[in-house]
Formats: C-alpha cells, sequence, structure tokens
C-alpha cells in the first residue's frame, strides 16, 4: 500500500491542489497576510505560535486575567481585544501556554502571558486548597488531577501543601 501511495501521489496531488486547493487560494492567503508578523533573529512566523492571550485568546478565560489598576510598567489589559476571526478555537492559545510554561520552567513569558500563567494559577490554588479543605485530599479529583500532572515530568501548576 505504502509503494502504490508513493507511485501514484505526483499523479493525484496535482489534481486536488488544482480542483480542491484553487477555491479556497483566497483564504490561504488572506491568512498568511493576517497572521504573519517579523519576530527579530527569527524571520516571518504565524503570529498564533506567540501564544499572545491578548491578541487570539478566548474571551471566556480572559476574564480572570484583566488588570484593571496595573502595576507600575504594566500595561492594562483592555477588555475585547479578540473576535471570532482572530481568536483561536476552544482556548487553544491559552491551553498551550499552559503547556508549554509547564513543560519549560525557566522560560520567561511576555508580560500579558505571565499575566494570565499567574492569575490560573492563583485560582486553581484557591480551588485546589478550598476543595481540599472540604472533601481531603484522597477524595479530591482537582488535587489529583494536578499532582498527577507533575508526576508526570512536567511543572506542576500549582504547589498544594496538605495539612
Amino acid at each position: 500500500v505504502y509503494l502504490v501511495e508513493e507511485l501514484l501521489s505526483p499523479i493525484i496531488t496535482p489534481f486536488i491542489l488544482c480542483f480542491q486547493v484553487r477555491s479556497h487560494a483566497l483564504e490561504i492567503v488572506d491568512f498568511y497576510r493576517n497572521f504573519t508578523v517579523e519576530v527579530v533573529g527569527v524571520g516571518d512566523v504565524c503570529s498564533f505560535a506567540q501564544m499572545d492571550v491578548r491578541r487570539h485568546g478566548n474571551p471566556t478565560w480572559q476574564t480572570s486575567i484583566r488588570v484593571t489598576s496595573p502595576l507600575p510598567g504594566q500595561t492594562p489589559i483592555e477588555p475585547g481585544l479578540t473576535n471570532q476571526y482572530t481568536q483561536a478555537e476552544d482556548g487553544k492559545t491559552e491551553l498551550s501556554l499552559v503547556h508549554f510554561t509547564l513543560t519549560n520552567p525557566k522560560w520567561r513569558p511576555p508580560e500579558d502571558a505571565e499575566n494570565f500563567v499567574t492569575a490560573l494559577r492563583n485560582q486553581a490554588r484557591r480551588d485546589a486548597d478550598q476543595l481540599t479543605q472540604v472533601l481531603g485530599p484522597g477524595d479530591n479529583a482537582l488535587y489529583s488531577s494536578l499532582q498527577s500532572v507533575s508526576s508526570l515530568g512536567a511543572g506542576s501548576l500549582v504547589q498544594i501543601e496538605c495539612n
């Protein structure tokens, strides 16, 4: 089967490109034009790869990270910077940011990303502490989940201390 695929692909690929992709060519060019940014020292990259929660984040995930009175040197996060066209689906930007932060603990994220991760850690810590006080660590699904993530070799989202 593999050999047949390899032999037929030079024949089938032009037909796919001409008939399937051709109708979406303007959308593809539009995507490249709108979501390509130049990064110094790297070159042109997709802006989604920067994990910018302000530009591509889901507003329902960002409710806890809006900074109304920023610290000195910190820029406020204005609500409504994303729209349906610029935001990633289902919080994928936020999930990618959390995963990258956990797997690369020495990485220093940009200010907006740092605000998001800090707010998420604080919320997870509050939720885990509250559930631990009520249920105890053995019966707490959130506690067990957070502990299982840290046992995979990745950093822990929160450090929970049991009494």
